[in-house]
């Protein structure tokens, strides 16, 4: 049994963070057997980030590293059929999602305030803390996200040039995709997992901003997140 400690459910997804829809898509396709915690308590992530599980009486975090150790304990490890190139572009699209889109789908969420944002608002809304404390660590986390993003070094960049990057990225991963309905051969893979969690988190903000809609001019993007959803969480659709 794996003990999965992940954000609630938001927007419609089954998560709010893409990390962890990754990883609990990876752990449905496996069909490893797991218990679901919704909760913001990070204090027991050995990172303080979420997702993070319990697994042989051992906490471990990051999404990376949790399919990485699972992937070596598998008896039918997702990658196997993959070839060297394959695998090596599963490693490099994955870094692209996870190191460089996220980080405008953080300014997106934290930052651009253009565009009727409602991220705070809802995430006031799915806190139990009184109104004036939540405040407080909101403007704590602000201050935190905005440092990461100058320290990323895109936050360093117009509003534009940001939303450029990212349709970039997108423009690179619907490229690769092109009308298969998975990045290789006919099942879901890593890639798979990874892209379709990035997207989504994208694809259902529910405020319109230029990161939205460029990846609307995407759509074999939205389709594969469809799939992806349909797939393994046909209840949220």
């Amino acid at each position: 049994m794996i003990d999965l400690y992940q954000f609630p459910a938001m927007y419609g997804l089954p998560n709010v963070s893409p990390f962890c829809m990754k990883l609990e898509s990876y752990l449905k396709a496996q069909s490893l057997t797991y218990q679901k915690h919704g909760t913001i308590d990070m204090r027991k992530s050995p990172t303080s980030k979420m997702p993070y599980v319990y697994y042989n009486n051992r906490y471990y975090s990051d999404s990376g590293f949790i399919i990485t150790m699972l992937e070596k304990d598998s008896h039918t490890p997702m990658q196997k059929a993959l070839s060297d190139i394959q695998k090596a572009q599963t490693q490099a699209f994955g870094r692209l999602c996870e190191e460089h889109l996220y980080w405008a789908l953080v300014y997106s969420r934290w930052v651009d305030n253009n565009t009727g944002n409602t991220w705070k608002k809802d995430l006031s809304s799915q806190s139990n803390m009184p109104g004036f404390l939540f405040k407080m660590i909101l403007k704590v986390m602000t201050k935190n996200v905005i440092k990461q993003l100058d320290g990323h070094g895109i936050g360093r960049h117009t509003s534009v040039q940001i939303y450029q990057l990212a349709d970039q990225d997108l423009k690179a991963l619907s490229d690769a995709l092109g009308d298969q309905d998975y990045f290789f051969n006919n099942e879901p893979t890593l890639l798979d997992h990874t892209v379709y969690a990035f997207t989504a988190s994208i694809f259902y903000t529910p405020w319109q901003n230029p990161l939205k809609q460029n990846a609307q001019g995407y759509p074999n993007l939205y389709a594969h997140c469809q799939r992806m959803l349909a797939r393994f969480f046909k209840e949220y659709l």
